[in-house]
């Protein structure tokens, strides 16, 4: 299937050579920037993670993307592995406890035990307590079912809900990566919207079928 444009100015590519040059973009002919499809007003704050961002805008200035994965990625080379092991075992025999008191004899792997893993372990990094796991898939769920950028429901609730935990952090700080993003936040380093962004912005990861 050949590339084409449809009637809101977006491009869609299939084959591999077409996606790989777009993903790729050495050319810095490609760009992920919403923003000229974004309603005026406020817009939902996935949109501002670093994904959604490139190193340059559309008016060839300097983008934020570089600026945000700087934030995190001293964390993911050197703590993410040591520390989260312990985590990941912890929850993965958790689940798998679940499970097996079911007494079903089966299970679905991908939607059960990997899907679910992923979830909870995305929730331990960024500080979600697993109580919310059901509650933030209706969330990401809300969020993906939209048509387009302006039915995107602007999740307010979500919003005060990452805000009680940067609240907590503060009060009672750990040696997490949460605590990196509030440290960043805190120092001037993203702003209100891009640390929200990055709590909400890990959390779609799960969704998508390498993650899991």
């Amino acid at each position: 299937t050949p590339p084409f444009r449809d009637e809101n100015g977006t491009y869609h590519v299939f084959s591999y050579s077409d996606v790989m040059r777009v993903l790729m973009n050495r050319e810095s002919a490609f760009s992920r920037d919403p923003s000229p499809l974004l309603p005026k007003g406020p817009h939902h704050m996935a949109l501002d993670f670093m994904w959604t961002v490139e190193p340059f805008t559309l008016d060839g200035e300097k983008g934020r993307h570089d600026a945000l994965r700087r934030v995190v990625e001293p964390w993911f080379k050197t703590r993410a592995v040591r520390d989260m092991e312990s985590v990941i075992r912890e929850l993965t025999v958790g689940l798998i406890d679940e499970i097996v008191a079911k007494g079903e004899g089966e299970l679905n792997l991908a939607r059960e035990l990997a899907y679910r893993l992923s979830m909870r372990v995305i929730c331990r990094l960024t500080g979600i307590e697993l109580e919310r796991e059901q509650w933030l898939r209706e969330k990401l769920d809300e969020f993906s079912q939209a048509a387009s950028y302006g039915d995107i429901p602007a999740q307010f609730d979500v919003q005060a809900y990452f805000w009680q935990l940067v609240a907590k952090r503060l009060a009672r700080p750990r040696d997490e990566l949460l605590d990196v993003l509030v440290a960043a936040w805190r120092d001037g380093a993203i702003d209100d919207m891009e640390l929200l962004g990055y709590i909400y912005g890990f959390v779609p990861v799960v969704s998508v079928p390498a993650a899991t």
